[in-house]
Order: structure tokens, then sequence, then C-alpha cells
């Protein structure tokens, strides 16, 4: 079935030689067309599939008239395609009688009976196709407003809306069609929202002047329409020769259904502004909404600001500063915006290009965008010249105006695509292998960079951002106590990067009990020791060498039981008040318990094993002050309990605290004394070295927030992956800055303010469960102030030249053996299985 033209009185289809155009999809511009037809046909409301507007309503600006010329020249088919947010502006002409007598005949449909309804109809109509009355500011503008000169029934008019010569104001071109009104005293149209205006000398029209603030907002009309409509009746007064005069009446009063709105008001395509806010090379539209984030309900928000207010106290999140006296400290702003305009600073343009968003695009999709010429709109070819890493490089050529330009998919901060730069901060950053990360985008075929290029820019940029962020954040924290007025309660232990006694490196860790926050983190090589058993002493050693060269005084040092730091402290540093954490205590004795309750006869000692180490940490509890003697006498108590002994343990301890145990309080059976299973767990558990232990057990601060500071290293540095140096330290100092971050997190909350928790099973407790606060989510501010850094290192850095590591490595493992020439290598390689040669 054919299509027509819906506007009234045209019947133009593709059978006269026109061509026919469906209603846009776009909302904004497939309103202006709507209202287009609206103005001819009260009738219309909302088109359907078929509905179309043929070529004669449109002006030729609104075509391809290059495209056109081209295919003439060739015989080709002349079919017209209108440019993008083109808007119908040329009505049929006829004489304005006509038109109203077409317009305000009654329509098809058969109206209601109702008076009411049909005057709510009226009313309707009314808001939909006037603009705003006039008001007070109308009738009395505070300035010259710009004017625009209506054309009325003269066919012969010229149709620019270019100003006069006489006139001294500016032409306001509206982005909306302006209806206007007939009065029936003559046919003059006139704008609802003018003022009178003195006419062209050129034109024998008046001009009116139109309210670009009120006739122009689509907006302010839907608010203002609720009241009663105002019609203006426009007479003219008198006529001379050089001028003429409109006047203005304001009479309130009730008109007719019947519309009195010239249809022939003209605007040109250019009018509509559908511009996208957001402009780009290729991308002329924001397709994707930012994502809205959900607010935590009730109290949570006030918890999350209130850690973010700690975190700042306690490590404030500022920029990192340089170990180069030379280079000045880098201090930008973490408020500035990343698309603050009218800035030529390369480091901002760098903030953009790391930090904007970014989209996959398949290659057939984006080559599409140049397949139309930028600025004849001919067939151009593109062809992708250069691909480096994910920075794609478009070669564009024009066949009809030979225009050619170069278009790249992303900026460059040096000779380094911002792209690239990218990726290897988020690897790096996020705590993920290089390896695993761009074989996953080669495996969907996303064009990425290599792993070599990963680590140059580890080794020339990422590294030492981390470095320097790492040491401003100690200085933060070494200003809180270098005034002496407050000691350090710290806690330490090692870690190895490998399970077992192979590791290639051990690493020390420094937490400040009190604040819950890492202060330093040491990484020994183990060919800098005599064996991988003293790397972790001599992390301690260059811990504790680090806070006595910041001037800071230790007061509490809370480990495990290793025994060369107990002896080194003990004989080294004898100031400093030495405990042994709990846990590791008891995890210990436990080791024992469980393999002693194997052993044959001594099958009760299992189930005393879980009351045996609950007493241990009460004996640690119970002694704030951290006398040793009788947390020994505590401690020497349960021998005897185990027994059904509870009296006349020590004159420090003379009996149990516990009341008097009968019927179900006594769930374990008593160990009969002299049994194998009491003398070997008496033995047990007044062990010398045990004794030991249990007289230096930290009453108060355990060194629990540096196991969990383990734990996150173990998501930074796996120990089934082997790093380099440099790159094992990054990523021990990475983990150091998230846990800083994230370790003080509150107790997440439901809406109705209950504290939230999980119920978990782990493998020790055999079945049993725990139950732990579930915390708010992480968070990641230390990375903006990360990408920061790297453009303040990028700019002074040459990629050419060797990487100023921030500290020197040791040499490698290998360097003390003979390495042979490989082709004598190749030689004598022997096997068992190797088949004999031919």
């Amino acid at each position: 079935m054919g299509k027509r033209c819906a506007v009234a009185g045209c019947s133009n289809s593709t059978k006269t030689g026109h061509s026919v155009h469906l209603f846009p999809k776009v909302e904004r511009q497939r309103v202006l067309w709507i209202r287009f037809v609206k103005l001819t046909r009260v009738d219309f409301s909302e088109p359907s599939k078929n509905s179309a507007i043929c070529s004669a309503h449109f002006s030729d600006e609104c075509y391809e008239v290059d495209r056109i010329k081209f295919k003439e020249l060739f015989g080709l088919s002349t079919s017209k395609r209108l440019l993008p947010n083109s808007v119908p502006s040329i009505y049929p002409k006829r004489s304005a009688d006509v038109l109203n007598e077409g317009f305000i005949a009654e329509p098809k449909k058969k109206l209601r009976t109702s008076a009411a309804l049909q005057k709510r109809e009226r009313v309707k109509i009314l808001q939909e196709l006037l603009y705003n009355p006039p008001n007070e500011e109308t009738k009395n503008p505070p300035e010259l407003i710009p004017t625009v000169p209506m054309l009325i029934d003269d066919e012969n008019a010229n149709p620019s809306l270019e100003p006069s010569a006489d006139q001294e104001s500016p032409v306001h071109v509206c982005n909306k069609s302006v209806p206007s009104l007939v009065s029936p005293e003559q046919d003059t149209p006139v704008c609802s929202n003018s003022v009178p205006s003195p006419v062209s000398p050129e034109s024998d029209k008046p001009i009116y002047s139109i309210n670009a603030s009120k006739g122009c907002n689509s907006d302010s009309q839907e608010t203002t329409h609720s009241k009663e409509i105002e019609k203006v009746n426009v007479t003219n007064s008198q006529k001379t020769a050089d001028s003429q005069t409109a006047t203005v009446s304001t009479q309130r009063r009730f008109r007719s259904a019947r519309i009195q709105v010239h249809p022939k008001t003209k605007e040109k395509c250019t009018q509509a502004d559908f511009q996208p806010r957001y402009r780009s090379m290729a991308i002329q539209c924001d397709l994707i909404p930012t994502p809205h984030q959900p607010q935590p309900a009730d109290n949570t928000t006030e918890r999350v600001q209130q850690h973010a207010n700690d975190i700042e106290h306690i490590i404030p999140d500022d920029p990192v500063i340089s170990d180069d006296p030379e280079d000045l400290p880098y201090e930008p702003s973490l408020s500035d915006s990343s698309d603050s305009g009218g800035s030529d600073d390369s480091h901002n343009e760098l903030e953009t290009g790391l930090q904007e968003k970014k989209y996959i695009v398949s290659e057939d999709q984006l080559m599409d965008l140049f397949k139309i010429c930028r600025k004849c709109c001919g067939c151009a070819i593109a062809t992708i010249s250069q691909i480096v890493g994910t920075l794609i490089k478009v070669e564009v050529k024009c066949e009809l105006c030979s225009d050619s330009y170069v278009w790249h998919s992303q900026s460059f901060f040096g000779s380094v695509p911002t792209g690239n730069l990218a990726v290897s901060s988020a690897i790096l950053f996020s705590g993920a292998l290089p390896t695993k990360v761009l074989r996953f985008m080669n495996f969907m075929n996303i064009a990425t960079i290599s792993n070599q290029t990963f680590f140059n820019h580890q080794r020339h940029f990422l590294y030492p951002a981390v470095v320097r962020f790492w040491k401003h954040q100690q200085t933060q924290h070494v200003a809180r106590y270098r005034d002496g007025r407050e000691s350090l309660v710290i806690g330490g232990d090692g870690r190895a990067d490998t399970p077992g006694h192979s590791a290639k490196y051990g690493s020390y860790s420094m937490v400040d009990l009190n604040q819950g926050v890492v202060i330093d983190v040491q990484l020994v090589q183990s060919n800098e020791v005599k064996s991988s058993n003293a790397m972790e002493k001599e992390g301690l050693i260059r811990a504790l060498k680090w806070i006595d060269d910041n001037n800071l005084s230790v007061k509490t040092l809370v480990t495990d039981q290793h025994l060369q730091i107990v002896k080194y402290v003990r004989e080294k540093e004898p100031h400093i008040k030495h405990y042994f954490d709990v846990w590791h205590v008891a995890k210990g004795l436990k080791k024992k318990m469980v393999k002693l309750s194997k052993e044959t006869d001594c099958a009760k000692v299992g189930e005393w094993i879980k009351s045996i180490t609950n007493h241990i940490y009460w004996v640690a509890a119970s002694t704030p002050a951290g006398d040793g003697e009788e947390m020994v006498s505590k401690w020497l108590s349960v021998a005897n309990h185990v027994q059904n002994i509870h009296t006349g343990h020590s004159d420090t301890f003379p009996s149990c605290k516990h009341r008097r145990l009968v019927g179900r309080d006594r769930k374990k059976k008593w160990l009969k004394p002299g049994s194998k299973a009491c003398v070997k767990l008496e033995e047990l558990l007044t062990a010398t070295r045990l004794k030991t232990s249990v007289r230096k057990l930290s009453p108060i601060h355990q060194t629990s927030d540096v196991e969990a500071f383990h734990s996150t290293i173990n998501h930074f540095a796996p120990k089934m992956i082997g790093f380099s140096f440099h790159g094992m330290n990054c990523r021990l100092l990475l983990a150091a800055l998230h846990f800083n971050e994230n370790s003080g997190r509150p107790q997440a909350m439901t809406e109705d303010g209950v504290a939230r928790y999980n119920i978990l099973f782990p493998k020790y407790k055999s079945g049993g469960y725990i139950t732990r606060e579930k915390k708010i989510n992480q968070s990641f501010r230390y990375i903006n102030t990360l990408m920061k850094s790297v453009g303040k290192i990028v700019e002074g850095t040459n990629m050419r030249q060797s990487p100023k590591v921030p500290m020197q490595a040791p040499r490698p493992l290998c360097a003390e053996y003979i390495h042979p020439l490989k082709t004598d290598a190749i030689l004598e390689m022997q096997s068992r299985f190797r088949k004999p040669e031919m």
C-alpha cells in the first residue's frame, strides 16, 4: 500500500514523483513533526507506522544536495534522503481562509454529547497548540527583545529570517515552530507571545518581537497552560506609507474550539538544535547512561562517611611526594574534574585518557562511521593503517572531494597511548596477573598490549608511582608519633613468597595495632642472608631501623615465637616490651594435643582440646597488666583441673574461678590420675618452653591485623606465581595501600538499622560454624591518586632511557653460578629416554 502525506490538503505520494519520509524515531524530532501536522489537522494525535510527510514540505537545506548531484551525474536514482535532525517547514500554498476552513473543520470522529467534556477537549487542544499567554512581563518587557518577521498571506513575501537594514536588534531564530492567531476582524497572523514592533521598510508586513525566554521554551509552556487561555486580538488602527502599528488587546474571553492558527509560519530545518551534550570524534551521542549507584540506607551512610573521615585522619589521602630533591612536590587537586574545559595542560589530558569511559566496539561497526565523507557526505574509503596495542590509526580519503584525514582511537601522552597505559595501570593496581588478563583479551580478539609493554610501563611509570605514594603515606603516619607523646604498639610477622623452605623472597610487615594500619613493609631476597630461615629476622631488623631513623619510639612489640627474633629483641632492643601473640601459641599447642589424642589409650585427651585452648586465651585476657608469673600460675592450674582438682594450685592462683560443676555442667570425663593420657598431657602442659611462651602472652593486642594483611597480600601476589624483585615489592605496597583504606570498615546495617552478620562453616571447625560481622563494601579511593601519580611521572620520563627505580634490586640468585654457553649445554644434554640418532 502506498504512503501518502499526512499534512492536511496534501495528497502527494511516490506516484506523484515526491519522496515520502516516515516519522523519525528520535523523540524530540518526532514531536516537532507531529506539531507541524497538527497545525493543519486538529484530529491528528499520534502517527501510525505508515504515517509520512512528503518532500514538498521540506526545504532544500534538509537534503543531501551533493549526493543527489553525484547520482545525477552518473544517471543513478535520485531519491531524496533527509539529513539528520531535519524538520518540515513548508506548508501548502493556499490562502489563509482556505487553510483555516480546512483546519477548523469538524473531525470525522463523533464528538461526545456532554458539554463539559467538549469544553475540556477544547482546552486540551489549546494547551497543546498555543504558546504561553501574554503576562505582565510580555506586556511590559524590561528590555529590547529581538524581533522575528512573521510571514502572512502574501506568497511573494521574503521568507528569510534575516533582519532588515533598519532593524537595530538581531533576529532571534526560534527552535520551535511559532503558531500564529488570526483575528476574526482580519487575516493578519500574530504570535501569541509577541509585542508590537516597527515594520521593516523593505517589507510591507508588520514585524513582531518574540520573547525568547518564554515563547521558545516548551517546558515553561506546560506549566503555564494550566491557567486560563488568553487570546490576543490584534487590530490595525491605521496604516501610513512609512509605518504600521499593531494594537494588542489582552481582553480575557472564552473562545470557541475553532483554533485560529495560521499554518503558514515557516521554520528551517537548521533551527532545531539536536547536538549532543558530549561530543567527540566519530561519537555523536551518549548511548549509555550513568548507572545509578544505590545509597546505603539509614545510618549506614553515616557509618561509611565516618569510616572515610577516620581513614583521612589516620593516613590522609593526599597526593604523593617526590624522593628527588630536584623534583617539585606533586600536589594535584583531588577535586579537579577530568572534563573541565579551557585547559591545555597535558596532565589533565592524561587523566582524561586514563579515567574516561571506554567501550568495546567491533571493527565492522567502527569502520561504518568512516564510510561517509565528513566534508561533502560522499563515499569515503577508510583503512586501518596501524595498530599499537589498544590504539588503532585509521586513514580516511573521500572519492568525491579527495578530502583525507587520519583518526586515532585514543589520545597520546608524549609517545605513549593513554589506552595502553590505562590497561597496564588497571592490571597492576587491581592485583591481576598480566599473562592471564592479556590472554583473556587475546581470546576475545581484542587489540591489546604485549607482556613486554606491560613490564616496561611497570618499570618506568607504575612502580615509581606506587613507591612515591607509599612513602608519602608513611610520612603522614610518622608525623603522628614524632612528637614523642604517644609510643607505638606494633605487631610484626614474616611471610614467604612460596610454601616450604625454598622461598625466594621474605617480607616482614609492621602494623600499628592501635590504628590497624600498615606502617612499613620490608622485602628481603634469600641471597641477602645466610638461608631462607634468616629472612624474617633480617626483615625485622630493617623495619626497626626504619622506625629508629624516623625518631619513633616503640613501646610494645607483638610477634610470634620465632627464636631468632626473640633473641635479637632480648639482646639488641631491651627497651622494647616483647609479647607473643596468643593465637600462635594456642595453634602450636593444639597441634601437639591432636597428635597426642591419636596415640593408644589417649583418646580422652581429644575431648579436652577445645577447653584447654580456650583456657590459654582466658589466661591472657584475665591478666591485663601482663604479669608473667600470674599467667603461668593460671596456666598450670589446668593440669589439676582435668583431674577434677580445683583448689591448691599455687599461692598466686590458689583455686579455679569457675562455679561448682554438677550434673550437666560436667560434659567431659575427668582424666584418671596416673593414667597414660593424664601423664602425657601433664608433661605437655608443663613443658618449660610452653611456660616461657605463656609468661610472654600479649594481654591486649594481638597480631590478627597482621594476619589479615597477609591474606590481602595473597590477592595481589599469589604464592604460586614468581615475580621480579621490583614487581614483588610493588605488589606488597599496593596491598598495604588497599589494607590501610579498608581495614577499619564499619559493620553493615539493614534498612531497619539492624547489624548484619554472616554465618560461615570453615574447614577447621569440622562441621561447626562461626558468626562474623558483615562489613560495608570496600573502597578504592587510592586508585585515583595513583593514576595522577602515574601522570606526573610520565611527564618527566623518557621510555628510551634507563628507568630510575626507587630502590636497587639485589643480585639474581643465579648470579653466583657459572653460566655455560648455550651451544655447549645443548650438546651435553642427556636423557635416559632419548632416542639414538640415526
